[in-house]
């Protein structure tokens, strides 16, 4: 999952993967401890070094979801996402990657800062039922079947092509805002890194 968001503004936001940047210093730490006498000093110090380490990354995680949430709440009046299942996408099939990159994702605490964010600030968060998202052509409303691993939406009915996550946004506004399906143009998706919303500021509107 290269993208942690990609909305209908065309805007697809960086996966940060802060656990999985972050593995091979966590594996290497917890290999010296299983190695290190117990009571010893320098066991100490390496539990010390591994909780740091794990802080550190809750610590990016918490910043990046903070500032991307309120980059949201901030920039527009009604807000609509998907009310993902992510307890069952863990459980769904045997991929230990994607069960990690759905945990290090936290979609969840996400949904639930952008939920009290758009409350405090007195807008509208409309959550929308998943199905069929990313299945249905947001240009013509037929229903084109995907796996995962198909990136991106090609419609045999209207010919309508564009990236997956896009048209799926875009299924999830017009559902959200009670729109009957409208014919839409494709759009070059703008990638937003996560080094730019860890620059972003915490300020809520005044």
């Amino acid at each position: 999952m290269a993208s942690f968001v990609v909305d209908s503004d065309g805007n697809s936001v960086e996966n940060p993967r802060f656990a999985e940047k972050a593995a091979t210093k966590v594996k290497n730490i917890q290999r010296k401890l299983s190695r290190a006498q117990k009571g010893s000093n320098n066991r100490r110090k390496l539990v010390d070094k591994l909780n740091k380490a794990h802080e550190r990354i809750n610590n990016q995680r918490s910043d990046f979801l903070h500032k991307l949430s309120r980059m949201y709440v901030n920039r527009y009046d009604i807000i609509c996402a998907e009310d993902l299942d992510v307890m069952g996408l863990k459980e769904k099939g045997n991929n230990k990657g994607i069960h990690r990159n759905i945990h290090d994702a936290s979609w969840s605490r996400f949904m639930s800062m952008l939920s009290y964010k758009a409350q405090s600030a007195g807008r509208k968060l409309i959550v929308v039922d998943p199905r069929n998202t990313s299945q249905r052509c947001s240009f013509c409303g037929s229903i084109v079947r995907k796996e995962l691993s198909d990136r991106v939406h090609e419609c045999p009915y209207c010919g309508f092509s564009s990236n997956r996550d896009y048209n799926a946004a875009v299924n999830i506004l017009s559902t959200g805002m009670e729109q009957p399906v409208a014919p839409i143009e494709s759009k070059p998706l703008h990638h937003v890194s996560v080094m730019q919303v860890l620059a972003m500021k915490w300020e809520a509107l005044p």
